[in-house]
């Protein structure tokens, strides 16, 4: 547990002078609360005792630990000297004096401590962020989007709490016990012996309850995970949903996950609600056991009244900081469950990264060979089975089979999403896996049948990466992809912001613009990953003629279902169950009697109309 707390305080390490600035105003806050305390017995002493008794016998019985009592009486005979009401407004001006300060340093303490949250937080959520942006899509794959985004909002939000109850309550609770406890040792060691007794129970009882909430916690968060995934599922898939009056399944599917939630969330609070409760009573017993005690010790005269009083008040006042202290157990263990979750993603490793000595690739030269390469997404079930595979620059190559048999996991691997199991894919006679990711990345361009656009300007999307690219550039490649005139229309132009994921755009517009970004980018490699499959005739007309367009002189690599679409290619690979099983040109595979010309006539077969 204390483990993820101070890595999670590691977080502060940058701001470290803004930190000690609020330990001490903290400290400073503790000390003068203390010190307010103390004028409680000078001020009963001037309204209740006479002049001859203002003053505080010297010779009063010591139970302070190294004369510190002598020393506190000493202090509260210099606050009395004089006349009543000398004293009585030394003694005003004092509690002025010191609550006046007493509250510039909370206000120093709270300004501050909420700065190194909010900090943190904000360094904690770049962490997560930059982290994601870097690890492998096999991540994605294994991870539901729902859970990281419980993750960024929810847990770090958990995180947030224990921050904030860690810098604006914890420190200062912490403090206040220390000057307390000072306090009570100062005014009867053996009381305050007596009263510590019972901590080592009460601190067995509060871990013991800090362990049911760690676990409870923890499911609790992975529930809420699932929760954001549900909807996030069915809010973009509204128009599934609709369509296929899935609506009351949908909400029952909702209900029932929040259901258990609520159900988990209230065996919990069980837990959590009796910590506070809990630390009292036992606060309670103490107070009760030294109240006996204390009692009898005034009554024998072995200990002075007012010594008595003043301990009792500061004993009273030291409840509150030991209950904040079991508050803060539920919050702790709340946000430490998050911790888990936030340090699972930010302890994970890319699978993919550059190796200590990969080299620069700056153009694409000679050709792409794979050599045996196989590939699984788990071991058990390898997607590509020792594919050897050859394509030289400037060939159009077409990738058809059925669905699942690996086409789009061939062609990720050339960028690299993934690396392979056995064997190597080289470019240019160099392993891959030699070239530096971002370089090797910057020669490839994809176009999916998904098309992934930002809620943003059209130029900003076509330009994506590119933000310094002129106007005019960005308009030469919307003309090349037949994408200008309807660009033109819109209510901007350029500058009009497309909605998520391209909203207000048709299917046909997003891909064009789609092809506008990879012509802008001007790739040496080009990717196709069934780019047309989604679209109605005139857009798969319009976007065809940008695709081969964009394909003049470049390295092409096509995935196509539609078979109409690729017999223009250089050369056709068939793969069928991860393996390379036919390649040649169009007219080639048609006279061989294999799966090519088997998907050809599926798809081009008479249909019969009776």
């Amino acid at each position: 547990m204390l483990k993820e707390y101070f890595r999670l305080l590691a977080f502060l390490k940058p701001y470290w002078p803004r930190l000690i600035f609020a330990v001490s105003s903290i400290l400073g806050f503790a000390l003068l609360d203390g010190a307010s305390m103390t004028l409680a017995i000078p001020l009963l002493n001037v309204l209740f005792g006479t002049s001859a008794a203002v003053g505080i016998p010297a010779a009063a019985p010591s139970g302070g630990l190294f004369g510190s009592h002598d020393i506190l009486i000493s202090l509260q005979q210099r606050i009395l000297r004089g006349e009543p009401l000398e004293a009585l407004t030394r003694i005003v001006f004092l509690i002025i004096l010191i609550f006046l300060l007493k509250n510039i340093f909370d206000y120093l303490q709270r300004y501050l401590s909420r700065s190194l949250e909010q900090l943190v937080v904000r360094d904690l959520r770049n962490a997560i962020f930059n982290r994601l942006s870097e690890l492998s899509l096999s991540f994605f794959h294994r991870n539901k989007t729902g859970q990281l985004i419980s993750c960024m909002s929810n847990d770090v939000n958990n995180v947030r709490a224990v921050l904030t109850d860690s810098f604006s309550k914890i420190l200062q609770s912490g403090c206040l016990l220390v000057v307390y406890f000072a306090l009570l040792l100062v005014l009867s060691w053996k009381l305050t012996l007596l009263a510590s007794v019972m901590i080592p129970p009460m601190a067995w009882m509060v871990t013991w309850v800090a362990k049911k909430l760690r676990r409870k916690n923890l499911w609790l968060m992975n529930a809420l995970g699932d929760i954001t995934s549900i909807f996030q599922e069915a809010v973009t898939g509204i128009r599934v949903v609709k369509a296929f009056g899935m609506e009351k399944f949908e909400r029952r599917k909702f209900s029932t996950e929040t259901g258990t939630y609520y159900r988990e969330n209230m065996r919990t609070n069980k837990y959590a609600s009796l910590s506070s409760p809990l630390t009292e009573a036992l606060m309670a017993t103490v107070g009760g056991v030294f109240l006996l005690y204390g009692g009898r010790q005034v009554l024998a005269q072995s200990m002075p009244a007012q010594d008595f009083f003043l301990f009792l008040l500061v004993s009273l006042r030291i409840m509150s900081p030991v209950k904040a202290f079991g508050n803060f157990n539920d919050i702790l263990q709340q946000g430490l469950s998050s911790c888990d979750r936030i340090f699972k993603i930010l302890d994970t490793r890319p699978q993919v990264t550059d190796s200590a000595t990969a080299v620069a690739i700056r153009s694409f030269e000679q050709a792409i060979r794979y050599e045996s390469v196989t590939f699984g997404y788990s071991e058990e079930s390898p997607v590509l089975r020792e594919v050897s595979l050859e394509i030289g620059k400037g060939e159009a190559i077409a990738i058809v089979g059925p669905s699942g048999c690996g086409k789009s996991t061939l062609v990720d691997m050339i960028p690299r999403f993934y690396d392979v199991d056995r064997g190597r894919i080289l470019i240019d006679g160099r392993d891959i896996r030699e070239y530096r990711i971002a370089d090797l990345r910057s020669l490839v361009g994809i176009v999916t049948q998904e098309t992934i656009l930002f809620n943003d300007t059209v130029r900003n999307n076509i330009a994506y990466g590119l933000q310094d690219t002129p106007l005019e550039k960005v308009a030469e490649a919307a003309e090349a992809a037949n994408a200008r005139e309807f660009i033109e229309a819109l209510d901007e132009g350029y500058e009009t912001v497309i909605g998520e994921r391209g909203a207000r755009l048709s299917g046909g517009q997003r891909q064009r613009i789609a092809i506008a970004r990879a012509i802008l980018k001007n790739p040496e490699i080009l990717i196709f990953d069934e780019a047309t499959s989604a679209l109605d005739t005139e857009s798969e007309m319009l976007v065809q003629e940008a695709i081969e367009r964009l394909m003049k002189n470049r390295t092409s690599l096509v995935i196509a279902h539609r078979l109409s679409t690729i017999q223009h290619c250089d050369r056709i690979i068939v793969i069928n169950e991860g393996r390379v099983v036919q390649s040649g040109r169009h007219s080639e595979l048609l006279r061989r009697d294999g799966l090519y010309r088997r998907l050809y006539e599926l798809q081009f077969q008479p249909t019969n109309v009776n």
